[in-house]
């Protein structure tokens, strides 16, 4: 783990400390607010803890006492990092370090400057329950510079790409460099640490070894009730696992020069161009043909050039789906002028019911572009016709998994004038049920409110269907309002129904500020589906990793994900309840119909991301409200 323990782990250090005599009283400037022993009782009872000032100076009125680390993590963190700052004032270059601005204890340490930006690592107290050790958390970051611009570059130097500018399959070793390049050049600078009692606090050199669990492999299952450890061949033996309904329409939309492209594009989609796509019909039993696919020319791509052909295709289409494929000469990420086109259109199909599939011409006109990204567009289009491709075998049964996600909309001055809650519902073996808008409200204590009914009618509406689990996985994002409210929601409902019914929550955060290493592989990438235990209710995990019949490393293997239970409570939970949890988390990461090797992270969380995206894009642009309820998975 990316963690450097403190040698001695458990150390006293001094305090000058004062009891706050009244909850409302303020704290001075300078001091910090804990819950600490009150040493005015009697002795021989357990001391109860109350709230004190704490200065790490003497301060008139406050009394000096020694403390153990142990008695309050938090402080004894605080005090670490207060030498950490103090030592690297008196030790270190000014241009060689910098302070966090953000919440929490960060100090940055510079490795290399670039006219890009500065390759730093940076170091942060913490304390590691699993092992009950003070120490320091250090990875590394590329700081932008201000004014630069994203660019290839920019990700070579974040070590997402090689030094040839592809996926970097190095990108653990070489982040593990990093921190051992820090310390060959700061740590006999910063360390030992010296207390202000005359102690010392010295660091281990060695990152700390934990212990390392395994969950299942992934299984996917298919059309003939036959299952297999790999999405692309296991559709492509045995099909998928519930097929498009035949009363759809593809309907291809172009401009008129770019007529022949779409033709290429039909072509490679019937699996006539590429060995790598076998063609919808083999894959996925969709068959192109007269009945199911038109085109339809247009002069551009402004919302009044489409419009018209929106309006004919929801006059003619009766009772049939109609996904609409649109072959752009931009791609959303080029730029706002792109951006802004690409979710204006989104919007406009999206409010008469069509979910649509943007492909970029300049991927069409690529063939070698085109050869390897066919799978995931066909694969895509299945899945906005209702086609169901696979699903997983799930850990728990008659689970219902609901993604709550949530943004925001902001005046001029960054306040908060709008609040939306939404959730992707799934069942554990990663079928998309619906999506459910939860609230959406100008007022937070309304938000706040209606969040919690449209839970508890989930819950309830599920149960009626056989439902007895529920799992809700939360983004990191959600603030603790919103927390809340779902363990409100929880409260309510198991107050007022039957009982029987098990609920946890679970937060994700796969931009987390821990880091895991496999000193046993070349790579030093840990297999796919390891965690390690960081206290009692957290867990880290690598939803993408080496997998056990092919150890080799062929991209980029991406950070792992922080998993913390948030409800029950600590010691309501057993270890095989939240380990059957977890492996349903792994699970939904495979059950990803966005392409066949898509980003590794549980749909519920993901799919919330994608719909958060859509969301915030289509308020900033000051468009409509849609009721995207009971509609194909748009956002794919």
């Amino acid at each position: 783990m990316n963690f450097l323990p403190l040698e001695p782990y458990q150390f006293h250090f001094p305090i000058y400390a004062r009891i706050v005599a009244s909850p409302d009283e303020s704290k001075p400037e300078g001091v910090y607010r804990y819950d600490l022993p009150d040493t005015r009782g009697n002795q021989s009872e357990p001391a109860q803890y109350v709230p004190h000032d704490v200065s790490f100076t003497s301060r008139p009125g406050f009394a000096y006492r020694d403390i153990a680390s142990s008695v309050k993590p938090p402080l004894s963190c605080r005090y670490v990092g207060s030498l950490l700052q103090q030592t690297c004032i008196a030790r270190l270059s000014p241009i060689s370090f910098e302070e966090s601005k953000s919440f929490g204890q960060k100090i940055f340490f510079l490795l290399a400057e670039f006219p890009e930006g500065r390759q730093m690592v940076w170091l942060s107290p913490y304390y590691l329950r699993a092992t009950k050790t003070f120490g320091f958390l250090a990875d590394f970051r590329f700081k932008l510079q201000p004014g630069k611009t994203f660019s290839r570059k920019v990700q070579q130097l974040s070590l997402s790409l090689d030094s040839h500018f592809r996926d970097n399959s190095n990108f653990y070793v070489d982040r593990f460099q990093k921190l051992q390049q820090f310390l060959t050049r700061y740590a006999s600078r910063l360390f030992p640490l010296q207390c202000s009692n005359g102690d010392e606090l010295n660091v281990s050199l060695q990152l700390q070894g934990l212990p390392t669990r395994s969950l299942k492999p992934k299984v996917f299952l298919f059309g003939d009730g036959t299952s297999s450890n790999s999405q692309f061949l296991g559709v492509k033996e045995h099909g998928p696992l519930e097929p498009a309904d035949e009363n759809t329409l593809l309907c291809f939309i172009y401009k008129e020069p770019d007529r022949p492209l779409s033709h290429d594009l039909f072509r490679a989609l019937r699996g006539d161009t590429f060995t790598t796509f076998p063609g919808m019909q083999k894959m996925f039993r969709f068959q192109l043909d007269r009945v199911h696919v038109q085109g339809v020319a247009v002069d551009g791509f402004s919302v009044s050039d489409v419009e018209g052909t929106v309006q004919r295709l929801v006059d003619a289409r009766g009772s049939r789906l109609v996904v609409p494929i649109v072959l752009v000469p931009w791609n959303r990420h080029d730029g706002p002028e792109a951006s802004d086109s690409y979710y204006r259109l989104k919007h406009l199909f999206l409010s008469n019911g069509l979910p649509s599939q943007f492909i970029c011409s300049r991927t069409v006109e690529d063939p070698n572009a085109l050869k390897w990204s066919v799978s995931n567009i066909g694969l895509g289009i299945f899945s906005k016709l209702g086609g169901q491709p696979w699903k997983i075998r799930p850990q728990n049964n008659r689970c219902l998994i609901i993604g709550v996600g949530q943004a925001h909309e902001f005046d001029r001055d960054h306040r908060i004038t709008r609040h939306f809650a939404y959730s992707v519902l799934t069942d554990s073996s990663g079928l998309y049920t619906d999506l459910k808008i939860l609230s959406r409200e100008p007022s937070e204590p309304t938000y706040l409110k209606t969040l919690t009914h449209r839970l508890m009618d989930i819950f309830a509406s599920y149960s009626a269907k056989g439902y007895d689990k529920f799992a809700i996985h939360a983004t990191f994002s959600l603030r603790q309002q919103e927390m809340d409210a779902i363990r409100e929601s929880i409260r309510a409902y198991t107050h007022d129904a039957e009982g029987g019914k098990e609920f946890v929550v679970l937060k994700f955060d796969d931009d987390s500020k821990y880091f895991g290493y496999d000193e046993s592989a070349n790579s030093m990438v840990p297999y796919e589906g390891s965690y390690i235990k960081l206290s009692k209710t957290e867990f880290l995990m690598w939803f993408e990793g080496l997998q056990k019949n092919r150890p080799n490393v062929r991209g980029k293997i991406g950070r792992p994900v922080h998993v913390e239970f948030r409800y029950p409570a600590r010691d309501e939970l057993s270890d095989d309840q939240m380990r059957g949890h977890v492996q349903d988390a792994v699970n939904l990461s495979g059950a990803n119909w966005r392409g066949f090797n898509a980003k590794s992270l549980p749909i519920s969380i993901y799919y919330a991301k994608l719909i958060a995206d859509y969301f915030r894009e289509f308020h900033r642009l000051g468009l409509d409200e849609l009721n995207l309820e009971n509609l194909t998975p748009w956002f794919l």
